[in-house]
């Protein structure tokens, strides 16, 4: 039975770093392929050295201004991303009422300046018994260490547990070590997927059992 459900949050609970529209917004201002601004972005080496908290934000910025060549204030892309991560909000009200039935915890990949920013502005956050950053402990999706380290704070089995991510390759790493997942491709089909796992709200029908709950199992 699910007694824990861990969420990502870019795309999940939270917009995603704006690493696209940032990219986009540059190409047009400096006559620049969108694709190869984004390419000194992500997926890059400073990308992986700041959400593992071996880099600082500022120290991200330098790297991808000297690598991509283009005169654009710091400070201005620190104020862009600030600006673009906000709670998707359809799905942070689901966060309360599943915390009447349910252990809550977050693992993210994300930048310790980022992660700050959000725990500071977001008052949702304080529902989760566990807040897990990849900056915080040097670890990051998919590596098998940090399922097992949120298993561990948790003191929770693997089969107890539901993680919800947007990304296949981390849902996939967390099914091997045996816990149920979801992959949230679209944040508005979150409602839908808890649903399709029998975890309903009062305003819904119960849907057709899932696989998942055998049966005189209690359902989430």
């Amino acid at each position: 039975m699910i007694k824990n459900i861990i969420f990502d949050l870019g795309g999940v609970l939270m917009t995603d770093v704006p690493l696209k529209k940032i990219a986009q917004e540059l190409s047009i201002r400096f006559s620049i392929s969108e694709q190869k601004l984004h390419s000194h972005l992500y997926p890059t080496e400073h990308w992986n050295l700041l959400t593992l908290g071996r880099i600082s934000e500022d120290e991200y910025w330098e790297r991808f201004v000297a690598d991509s060549e283009i005169g654009v204030d710091q400070e201005e892309l620190k104020n862009k991303v600030r600006t673009e991560l906000h709670p998707i909000e359809e799905n942070v009200r689901l966060v309360p009422r599943l915390k009447e039935r349910f252990n809550l915890a977050i693992l993210s990949n994300h930048s310790r300046e980022w992660s700050r920013f959000m725990l500071k502005e977001f008052d949702f956050f304080n529902h989760f018994e566990q807040i897990i950053f990849s900056c915080d402990v040097g670890l990051r999706k998919p590596d098998p260490r940090i399922y097992e380290l949120v298993l561990a704070k948790l003191r929770s089995k693997p089969d107890e547990c539901l993680f919800i991510d947007d990304k296949k390759r981390n849902t996939e790493a967390a099914e091997q070590i045996g816990m149920k997942t979801v992959v949230l491709e679209n944040p508005s089909n979150l409602r839908e997927k808890l649903s399709q796992l029998g975890i309903t709200f009062e305003d819904e029908q119960p849907p057709i059992p899932s696989p998942f709950y055998g049966e005189g199992e209690q359902r989430g």
